[in-house]
């Protein structure tokens, strides 16, 4: 059975201090990007980017970027693309 709607739920914990827990749901089969953002809207990292089937899906942001150095403390977003549809949610990261 497929979900009724996709969404991106808010991460957990957040506010959040080394990991933090992202959840999101597809309703069609559809390219996923899932990507962090910082507050000035450069791209941080992305996690995901695939061709992904119906489902829920969860992963975890260790508050890294791509190159694997640890961003400072500050408001990011987690931005979710999974064919026509976007949302974002914020995230807070303390240190």
């Amino acid at each position: 059975m497929n979900p009724v709607r996709s969404g991106l739920e808010q991460n957990f914990p957040n506010p959040f201090n080394g990991i933090t827990q992202i959840r999101y749901v597809l309703q069609e089969s559809a390219p996923v990007l899932l990507a962090v953002y910082n507050i000035q809207g450069q791209i941080v990292r992305t996690l995901v980017q695939e061709f992904q089937s119906p489902g829920e899906y969860r992963l975890d942001w260790n508050g890294r970027d791509a190159s694997g150095k640890q961003v400072p403390g500050q408001i990011y977003i987690s931005r979710l693309t999974a064919g026509d549809y976007t949302q974002v949610k914020k995230m807070v990261l303390i240190q």
